[in-house]
């Protein structure tokens, strides 16, 4: 705690807090002195050791994968540098995530449920909420580009639930773009793919087969065991089933034939058994639900196998809008995502703010109107949409557009999504100066 690791011979990460430490990675809490901001480091020393050069690599990888929304975690960059001690290193540098992961929140959500600190029927409003907002982000970095990119370990670890209840999707240091061959490998360190998680397909893999690359049809399996967890608490598949022996070991390998893991087992691979659910999962209420469940955990080579995330939130939506009744009010409530709307326009303006942008340059325009609560309005240049501002609870944000990067000139205190008045941003070398108030 203190001490700094130095980036072009500068101090630049102030050491907060030693998250968790391997010989693989160390994590931490960090305040970045140039940008004036909080935010999490991973790190790893770098050496002459030929098989460690996936790891150093892995991190330089995951500092290219900057998406800017709402479910994802943002990744700043990768760096390379020295440690305190003067070792050198290169890490990633990203948002600062508070909050709990999926296993840690599920856990403590149960236990208030026992103590009826919350009611069954409204925790049960926040996890299907909490659903929605991760399939909105699955969507997002899965239409991002094209071919896709994919996260590759999917699983309740690596989704933070933050104070407010949101969904953050984190940890993309095994992603890659879909097709490449440069990471593919699975039976050690290559690929990130968690037993329990990993579609069977991946794990069955035999290097050679292109037909088998992790596509987006793996993404989907992983997210649908991660949302049986979701709602029952517990993961899909028993211990032995992921390789866990009765003594704590485990399968060293993915070589094994034993027919009692998963991924070897036809009848398991890709079962939906109901018995494994919550009892009130199987009621009619839930028949939609549990379809998509299926569906997405389904033979990839079946007919009815989900093979894009958008037919999955899709399907989502429906079910949510007929747990609600099929009234849109009720839906509106409870699973609506007001900042992810299209032009929708509160008629009551009252106590609503006037947003106004102008753009420094020859071609300066000022251009100034109201934003009612819950709507959207889009920021252009050049008739280019740059980003998108919202109102959510009073409060202005803003989104990058797909493909731009969006840097804040002005800090003022904690480095957020909200826009405050009089600030600055830089888009394409360009500044855009916003006026709230």
């Amino acid at each position: 705690m203190g001490k700094y690791i130095c980036v072009d011979q500068e101090e630049r990460f102030r050491i907060l807090r030693v998250i968790a430490g391997s010989t693989n990675y160390v994590t931490m809490e960090a305040f970045d002195e140039k940008k004036n901001r909080e935010c999490f480091l991973k790190v790893h020393e770098i050496t002459d050791k030929k098989d460690e050069d996936y790891r150093e690599n892995n991190l330089l990888r995951e500092g290219s994968f900057r998406f800017s929304y709402p479910f994802i975690e943002e990744i700043y960059g990768s760096f390379k540098g020295c440690s305190p001690m003067g070792d050198p290193l290169v890490g990633v540098c990203g948002e600062y995530v508070r909050g709990q992961d999926l296993e840690e929140y599920r856990e403590s959500l149960e236990k208030k449920i026992q103590k009826v600190d919350i009611s069954e029927e409204d925790a049960e409003r926040i996890i299907l909420r909490q659903i929605y907002e991760f399939l909105h982000g699955m969507e997002y970095y899965l239409r991002y580009a094209n071919p896709p990119y994919l996260h590759r370990d999917l699983k309740p670890a690596n989704i933070m639930i933050l104070p407010s209840e949101d969904v953050k999707i984190v940890d993309f240091d095994y992603a890659h773009i879909s097709g490449s061959t440069d990471t593919i490998y699975v039976g050690g360190h290559g690929v990130g793919f968690s037993r329990g998680y990993a579609s069977p397909r991946v794990l069955r893999y035999e290097r050679g087969q292109p037909d088998t690359f992790p596509g987006e049809q793996e993404e989907i399996y992983a997210a649908g065991r991660i949302l049986f967890f979701w709602l029952n608490g517990k993961p899909y598949f028993e211990n032995a089933e992921m390789g866990e022996k009765e003594n704590g070991e485990r399968y060293k390998t993915l070589e094994s034939k034993d027919q009692t893991l998963y991924w070897n087992n036809p009848n398991l691979a890709y079962s939906h058994k109901a018995e494994r659910f919550h009892r009130k999962y199987r009621e009619k209420r839930y028949e939609k639900l549990m379809e998509i469940l299926r569906k997405m955990c389904s033979d990839p080579s079946s007919e009815d196998a989900y093979r894009n995330i958008s037919d999955v939130k899709t399907d989502m939506k429906n079910f949510l809008l007929e747990y609600c009744g099929n009234s849109c009010k009720t839906f509106e409530r409870y699973f609506d995502l007001p900042f992810l709307l299209d032009g929708n326009e509160d008629a009551n303006i009252e106590d609503a703010p006037m947003v106004a942008y102008g753009i420094f340059g020859a071609d300066a325009f000022l251009s100034a109107k109201v934003l009612a609560k819950n709507s959207m309005r889009d920021i252009l240049m050049d008739k280019r949409k740059v980003m998108t501002v919202y109102n959510r609870d009073h409060k202005i944000w803003y989104l990058p557009a797909l493909g731009m990067q969006v840097e804040r000139e002005n800090i003022q205190g904690e480095d957020t999504r909200e826009i405050r008045n009089g600030d600055i941003f830089i888009v394409n070398g360009k500044k855009i100066r916003f006026t709230i108030g």
